[in-house]
């Protein structure tokens, strides 16, 4: 399920987000869509900002699509999605599945408790 979609030469681009177990569900894979078909996915990089570019046709013209992102919230990230130089959306894009970031810091905050009553 998309989150975030977009009007683009009478087609639809999509743009999801979603947490992956890698680094305890500390990265994200955001991928680009263009009518159901993935354009471009990030694939969970760890990185704190950065930017992918794919090359893909449409209706029979060549075009290429670059997804930027910059420091993740608490529950979304900051994107910037541009068709062939020209930028289509600048805004947020949220994780569909963002709970499961918080378990790593309730557990570790639940160890600390624990031992601090052992005091």
């Amino acid at each position: 399920m998309p989150n975030l979609e977009l009007e683009w030469n009478g087609s639809k681009f999509a743009v999801t987000s979603t947490l992956l177990p890698r680094k305890l569900w500390q990265a994200a894979s955001i991928d680009v869509f263009l009518d159901g078909e993935c354009l471009l996915r990030t694939g969970g990089v760890f990185k704190l900002t950065g930017s992918h570019s794919a090359e893909f046709e449409h209706k029979g013209i060549h075009h290429q699509v670059t997804l930027s992102w910059g420091h993740a919230s608490f529950r979304s990230f900051p994107i910037k999605v541009e068709v062939d130089g020209t930028t289509l959306h600048e805004g947020h894009v949220v994780s569909g599945n963002w709970p499961l970031s918080l378990w790593p810091w309730l557990a570790l905050g639940g160890l600390i408790s624990h031992m601090a009553w052992r005091l």
